[in-house]
């Protein structure tokens, strides 16, 4: 069973909206984006205990509060276990020739009409023609769903706790009574007699391999070992303490540094849930150095069964595949319209890295061609008192005119819909013209503004030779007889726009410094001279 779509309607904190699961999902967006929250409605939906749920859904849930706040889920993949505990409660394809069969779930919660600060909540299977039917809490136990949730910690879950991830790991020990009574009995040797307990043997080797796929050095099985405290208050093994054995000395891994015992956190929790067909976690990143992120990531990915994630790390995000990506914004949610990456896997290698994250959770894109120009787009934008971070807005260097076709196809009205505009030189504007199938001349009502003939002429034709020469020099970063070498001239006062344009602006290894150094040396009244790139801007704006 995995989950196939998920629809939120009429949420305070969250946009309505309605995708697609394909496989794996990762939510991305910026902070207060829904995140969180959007696992948890489907926790609701799925999982939750009704004391839970009583809990945490109260009016302020519901932005309308004279309609009801919806959450639907929709399962399908079932197996033969499914379509036996589920049998009155499976949707069947109308098409006699369609096998297709799943579940909707759906959540409703409203406020109560004798007491508005309280809701009435239902949990119930519906299927056109027929009278819904309650969750039961079987039904959502043969669904499999668990959520480990972000604000965990790791000292209350590698604790005695009886919530705890320690817990929950040693529930599923199965120990026989022999075995049992052995431990309680020798205190004394307890080391020695939980070191040959069989269960305990069989639970080591299955930690070492769960914490050597996430931790940065392998784990053996003789590393862990388990110990009681000096006198016993709960269950035999609940009460046990996790340590790793390193060169002879044992440390609890409530000791271990912070990156660590996240780690042992998330691999204690994957094993002990393994059974779990539809496993949720938020931000699995907490703590952990970008590189345990990624790995974190690429064995969520690579996991059996579903994953459902929210994360603001693009090192987990790079680890899934382009089409398990849902951007939650303030209008909705933001994924592609077609689940194929659009192009070769050559560009899906250029660009599904961890860099896509920013533009695919902001509220606009500014392509530009290199850095050059977007340190210039920059520039601009700080003369006119804009600060595109802030408003949303990320500018992409594409690393040449040729990466508009795949920049456009992934982020743009094909690909996840993120409102795009962008700056390209005359030459090179057939390549985004071709891939939005418009005429060049149409380019400017899609926001694709030109450079004529591109922005190192534009901006010298706007600031003069002379600033420009000025600025360069001032930066430190060209000297007098270096300029005058590059250009082929006796005197700074010879230089002409042609050679100053080909020689030096256009020139690869000098064009970035030479952006640099105007971007820094231009007042505001040079900056707005620069039209193209103001025009840019305004829009972006807007």
């Amino acid at each position: 069973m995995r989950i196939a779509r998920i629809t939120v309607a009429n949420h305070s904190r969250v946009a309505d909206f309605d995708v697609e699961v394909r496989n794996h999902v990762v939510f991305v967006g910026s902070n207060a984006s829904g995140k969180s929250t959007v696992l948890a409605l489907v926790d609701a939906t799925l999982g939750a205990s009704w004391s839970r749920l009583m809990g945490w859904l109260d009016p302020s849930h519901l932005r309308d509060p004279d309609q009801a706040l919806v959450v639907e889920v929709r399962l399908d993949g079932l197996d033969a276990d499914d379509e036996a505990h589920f049998a009155d409660k499976i949707e069947v394809a109308k098409d006699p020739s369609d096998p297709s069969k799943w579940l909707n779930l759906r959540l409703t919660a409203s406020v109560s009409p004798t007491d508005h600060e309280q809701l009435e909540i239902s949990r119930s299977f519906v299927k056109p023609l027929v009278e819904d039917q309650p969750a039961t809490r079987a039904d959502l136990d043969a669904i499999g769903w668990w959520l480990l949730r972000a604000n965990r910690s790791a000292d209350r879950e590698l604790s005695g706790s009886r919530t705890s991830a320690i817990a929950a790991l040693f529930d599923g020990v199965k120990l026989s009574a022999e075995e049992t009574q052995a431990i309680a009995d020798a205190l004394g040797t307890v080391s020695e007699t939980l070191d040959s307990t069989q269960g305990l043997i069989d639970l080591r080797e299955q930690m070492a391999s769960e914490f050597s796929k996430l931790f940065p050095t392998e784990v053996q099985k003789d590393e862990i070992a388990f110990d009681l405290p000096s006198s016993l208050t709960g269950e035999l093994l609940t009460d046990l303490d996790v340590q790793l054995d390193r060169a002879g000395q044992r440390v609890s891994l409530g000791a271990q540094s912070d990156g660590l015992r996240s780690l042992a956190v998330m691999a204690l929790y994957l094993l002990a849930q393994s059974s779990a067909k539809i496993l949720a976690i938020d931000e699995p990143e907490v703590h952990l150095h970008p590189r345990s992120q990624a790995n974190i990531g690429a064995l969520l990915a690579a996991s059996p069964g579903q994953r459902l994630v929210a994360t603001h790390a693009p090192p987990v995000l790079a680890q899934f595949p382009p089409s398990a990506a849902v951007s939650l914004t303030p209008k909705g949610a933001r994924q592609l319209a077609n689940p194929l990456f659009p192009g070769t896997p050559k560009q899906r290698e250029h660009w599904w890295v961890e860099s896509a994250l920013e533009p695919l959770t902001a509220d606009k894109v500014i392509l530009v061609e290199g850095i050059s120009d977007r340190i210039l787009v920059h520039a601009v934008a700080r003369h006119l008192g804009e600060q595109l971070d802030r408003r949303g807005v990320s500018v992409v260097s594409l690393g040449g005119a040729g990466q508009f076709a795949p920049a456009l196809s992934l982020f743009g009205p094909k690909g996840f819909g993120v409102p795009v505009l962008g700056l390209v030189d005359e030459k090179e504007a057939p390549i985004p013209a071709e891939e939005l199938g418009v005429t060049v001349a149409d380019l400017d009502a899609l926001d694709i503004l030109i450079c004529h003939a591109d922005l190192e002429e534009e901006y010298l034709t706007a600031l003069g030779v002379t600033d420009v020469v000025g600025f360069l020099l001032n930066s430190a970063m060209f000297k007098e007889a270096g300029l005058l070498q590059m250009t082929g001239h006796t005197t700074i006062g010879d230089i002409t726009p042609a050679t100053l344009t080909e020689q030096v602006l256009r020139k690869s290894k000098h064009k970035v410094n030479a952006a640099m150094a105007v971007a820094e040396g231009m007042s505001t009244q040079q900056a707005v001279s620069i039209t193209t790139v103001v025009e840019l801007v305004r829009r972006a704006a807007s």
